[in-house]
């Protein structure tokens, strides 16, 4: 029963975070093709889907698609491993299916907690440099980056280096519990490079 009040609370939190984000700068347009890693949890799967209308496009990608019931018309789910080293032939697929790219990523990727606060943060800061590694190859320009990170030094070290290929930043912080300071992190406006 604890275990699903806290799966609940993380749904809420993380809706809450998306509705309020969407809110305040209109992310979400009809038409937009929207990548969404980690997307077992649903939670923004769900959200961006219905945003989007039919003529846009959700690809939810997760190693685990079991449990899921069946998408709506304009979600496409596929089944792989972020962190394996092999992804090039899902990028090559995903490509294809998003022509020019992404308007958005969204990473719902997040490790499982241990307690360690530093084997914690550190774990997080590996999901979204992953995130980052399929979102780079992925986004359009102009598009967006969102996910959700523990805070450390080393990951502030790592959003610094995010900042020079977007045009602007934004976050939001939950309250600090056991684990440490989780935050929603926004990168809006990416860069292409040529």
């Amino acid at each position: 029963m604890a275990d699903e009040n806290k799966d609940r609370q993380d749904y809420i939190i993380a809706h809450d975070r998306l509705v309020k984000l969407d809110d305040l700068y209109a992310l979400f347009q009809p038409g937009q093709k929207v990548l969404i890693l980690g997307c077992a949890q649903g939670y923004w799967r769900l959200y961006a889907a219905e945003e989007i209308h039919e003529d846009g496009l959700v690809i939810g990608v997760d190693n685990d698609l079991s449990d899921l019931e069946p998408p709506a018309s304009n979600v496409q789910l596929v089944k792989a491993d972020i962190l394996s080293k092999k992804k090039a032939t899902t990028l090559k697929r995903l490509m294809k299916t998003l022509g020019p790219g992404a308007n958005a990523v969204l990473s719902e990727l997040f490790p499982q907690l241990t307690g360690d606060r530093q084997v914690d943060q550190a774990q997080s800061l590996e999901l979204v440099k992953a995130a980052w590694s399929w979102a780079k190859e992925l986004l359009i320009e102009g598009g967006f980056f969102l996910f959700k990170l523990l805070h450390s030094q080393v990951a502030e070290e790592f959003l610094e280096s995010l900042r020079p290929c977007f045009e602007r930043s934004t976050r939001l912080k939950t309250e600090p519990n056991e684990f440490g300071q989780e935050i929603y992190v926004l990168f809006r406006g990416f860069k292409k490079k040529p």
